[in-house]
């Protein structure tokens, strides 16, 4: 009977030691698992920022961009798009906003309306690529990592992505920012990237990357610092995208 009653113990030390461990939660199953979960919704509603400041010629120029994107049947082969941007250049501020259904984008940028094919804008280069924020990391990167909890009630973790991992899983997103500062065909070096995530209740609400960038611009060389910050506001019904007035009537582009 003793033997009976030991064998039993310890049978059930080692299934509640399976089972805490099991339970553990690592930085990388709590971001992984938080990017899984935020991607899986059908529809999503970021605010987000981008600080760029470029030095040129001796010249420090700063892009500051401010951004409100909404995307609606995300689970779909082609899901519904909504973009409003606001960009600050050297004193000039540009507004635009951009709407996708279909087979067409339309946008309206300081009060003048026209509308492109999706393949054409997509060979143009849009700003798709700022919602192309949610991947699975490796399990590299988590390495001597650790969990930050928050006074609110969130946690964050914050880890670094080397530049052949930053190109690799942020390449569409990288490509639009270089095209942005550069210019197509521009020669563009990463540096490594510094990221931040923050998760609530199992989901992203905030994204945090930044890193610098050496280009050549038509032979002339030059460097930037940047630094994106998207905020997750909104899932699923609480999306209510609305289109730019008088969309149907833009000319072709």
């Amino acid at each position: 009977m003793k033997k009976i009653l030991s064998v039993i113990i310890a049978i059930a030390l080692v299934m509640s030691v399976m089972l805490v461990s099991c339970k553990k939660e690592t930085a990388e199953s709590l971001v992984n698992g938080a990017m899984a979960k935020t991607d899986a919704h059908s529809a999503t509603e970021i605010n987000g920022t981008i600080e760029l400041v470029m030095s040129v010629m001796g010249m420090e120029i700063e892009m500051p961009i401010e951004f409100m994107m909404q995307m609606t049947d995300l689970q779909s082969d082609t899901p519904t798009t909504y973009t409003k941007m606001s960009m600050s250049f050297m004193g000039e501020e540009v507004n635009s906003e951009t709407y996708s259904e279909g087979d067409w984008v339309y946008t309206l940028a300081d009060g003048e309306g026209y509308k492109m094919s999706a393949a054409e804008s997509e060979d143009m280069g849009d700003s798709s690529g700022l919602a192309d924020v949610l991947t699975v990391f490796p399990s590299e990167v988590f390495e001597g990592v650790e969990i930050v909890k928050n006074d609110d009630g969130t946690k964050s973790v914050e880890f670094n992505l080397t530049q052949d991992l930053l190109g690799e899983l942020y390449s569409s997103l990288v490509d639009s920012l270089s095209e942005t500062t550069g210019g197509e065909g521009s020669e563009v070096e990463l540096s490594d990237a510094k990221i931040k995530i923050t998760v609530k209740n199992g989901e992203v609400s905030k994204f945090v990357m930044s890193f610098d960038m050496i280009m050549s611009i038509m032979g002339i060389d030059a460097s930037a610092s940047c630094t994106m910050s998207f905020d997750f506001v909104a899932f699923d019904d609480d999306v209510k995208i609305t289109p730019p007035e008088g969309y149907l009537a833009f000319p072709e582009y």
